[in-house]
């Protein structure tokens, strides 16, 4: 029994909640920032959004901006998901 104390102790501290929520919802904002970003490259550009950025057929400005643009969007996307869990859980509720 004393071994599951202890495993449970080490799993379900508040860090390692916060840890995988912030996981799950990070993976979940990828898939929503990859959505909006090609909706907005459509929008924006009439055309469809590279699907290989790497590709020798996608000149190097449209692979820069699509990458840019994608990586400032997922970094974005965390950011507001770990504020937002550690407002949540860092919380007093007494205050």
């Amino acid at each position: 029994m004393k071994n599951l104390n202890s495993y449970l102790r080490e799993y379900t501290s508040e860090e390692k909640i916060k840890e995988y929520i912030v996981g799950g919802l990070t993976v979940l904002s990828a898939f929503l920032v990859r959505r909006m970003v090609y909706t907005l490259w459509k929008y924006t550009t009439n055309k469809e959004p590279p699907l290989n950025p790497a590709s020798r057929k996608v000149s190097w400005q449209e692979a820069f901006v699509f990458t840019v643009l994608t990586g400032v969007m997922a970094s974005i996307a965390r950011l507001i998901v770990m504020r937002n869990v550690s407002l949540g859980i860092d919380e007093d509720p007494d205050d």
